[in-house]
C-alpha cells in the first residue's frame, strides 16, 4: 500500500471511529410513541445524554457528561444529535415543544478574551397525516436561547455557574390541512468555549425535554367551551 493511499485510509478510519450513536429504543407515553430514540455524535464519546424517561406526552432527558470546557487552550465544540420518530393514537398534533436548560462559567482576566455558547437547530418532517404516509413539509427552526442569545462572554464580567434556558415551540396543527399523526424529529445539541491566556470556560447542558400537545377531541373542546360559558355566565 503506497504512503498516500495509507494516509487516507488512515484518516477515513479515524473518522468512522469518531463516529458513534446509541438507540435508547421506544417509549409509549399516555398518547403518544417516541420510536428509535437515538443520540449520535463525532466530536465526544457517547452517552453524553442520559436514557430518558416518558411522563405524560413529554419525553425528557437528563445529561450526564453533556459539556464543554477550555482551559485557555483555544476553542473546543462539544455536539449531540438526538433524533426520533413521534406518532400519535389517531389524534392530531398541536404543537411541539422543545426546553433545554444548563449553565456556564467564565473566569479570568475580563479584558482578555473568552467566550461560551450553545445552540440548537431543529429539524421536523412531518411523516403522517390522518394516520396516511405523505412526504412532507418539512420545519427548519431554532431553539431561542437566554440570556443574551445563548453566547456568553467574559468581557461581560466573571460568571460562575449562572443558568440559561433554551426554547422552541412549533404550530404542527398549521402547516397541514388534516391531522398530523406522524413526524420525525431531530434536532442538535451543540456546546462551544473558547478561552484564551489568562481565562477559563465552562458550558453544560443539564436538561432536555420535548413535549407533545395534541388537538384537543372534540368531545374535550365541547366541554372546555361549556366549562367557559359557566364561567362568563357566573361573572354576570
Amino acid at each position: 500500500m503506497n504512503t498516500k493511499f495509507s494516509l487516507i485510509a488512515t484518516l477515513a478510519l479515524a473518522g468512522v471511529a469518531q463516529a458513534a450513536s446509541i438507540n435508547y429504543g421506544t417509549f409509549v407515553s399516555d398518547n403518544v410513541t417516541f420510536t428509535d430514540v437515538t443520540e449520535s455524535s463525532n466530536t465526544a464519546p457517547l452517552p453524553l445524554f442520559d436514557a430518558p424517561n416518558v411522563a405524560g406526552d413529554a419525553l425528557t432527558f437528563g445529561p450526564i457528561e453533556f459539556g464543554s470546557e477550555s482551559n485557555g487552550a483555544g476553542a473546543k465544540i462539544v455536539d449531540s444529535q438526538l433524533r426520533t420518530e413521534i406518532t400519535t393514537n389517531g389524534v392530531g398534533i398541536d404543537t411541539l415543544t422543545i426546553f433545554e436548560s444548563g449553565d456556564y462559567t467564565l473566569i479570568g482576566d475580563t479584558q482578555a478574551f473568552a467566550i461560551a455558547s450553545v445552540a440548537a437547530p431543529v429539524f421536523i418532517d412531518i411523516t403522517e397525516v390522518d394516520g396516511v404516509a405523505v412526504d412532507g413539509p418539512e420545519v427548519i427552526a431554532n431553539l431561542v436561547f437566554s440570556p443574551s442569545g445563548g453566547v456568553f462572554a467574559l468581557a461581560d464580567g466573571i460568571a460562575v455557574g449562572v443558568p440559561w434556558t433554551g426554547d422552541l415551540t412549533v404550530d404542527i396543527d398549521s402547516l397541514v390541512a388534516g391531522n398530523v399523526t406522524g413526524l420525525t424529529l431531530t434536532f442538535d445539541n451543540t456546546l462551544s468555549v473558547a478561552t484564551s491566556e489568562a481565562t477559563a470556560g465552562l458550558i453544560k447542558k443539564k436538561l432536555a425535554k420535548i413535549d407533545v400537545d395534541l388537538v384537543p377531541e372534540p368531545a374535550s373542546a365541547a366541554l372546555l367551551a361549556l366549562g367557559l360559558f359557566g364561567i362568563a355566565r357566573r361573572g354576570h
